[in-house]
């Protein structure tokens, strides 16, 4: 009869979860590796990759997804000005630092 023993979980080379508490830099090291991860999706950092791996994660074709974008905006500068107009004072009071 073959004996298996199973091991007892271990965390980056530190003793079993059991014997110690986690250190606060653990800890830390657990939570960023964690929150990188999932928070930006791992896309690039330039604007055109980063449209083109997030059409890719949602299956779509990138250049009909910026088609469409440049289309509505042509549509707003045509018929909709304020909307810009708006858009360029909300950034401005952002910019300075609120209301």
């Amino acid at each position: 009869m073959i004996e298996t023993t199973t091991q007892t979980p271990r965390r980056c080379g530190a003793l079993p979860i059991g014997d110690r508490a986690m250190t606060d830099a653990e800890r830390s090291r657990r939570y960023r590796r964690r929150h990188s991860t999932t928070r930006l999706l791992r896309l690039p950092a330039d604007p055109a990759d980063w449209l083109t791996a997030l059409a890719d994660r949602l299956g779509v074709d990138p250049g009909s997804v910026l088609t469409e974008a440049l289309e509505a905006r042509a549509y707003v500068i045509d018929h909709a000005p304020w909307v810009l107009e708006d858009a360029q004072a909300v950034r401005e009071i952002v910019e300075r630092g609120g209301a």
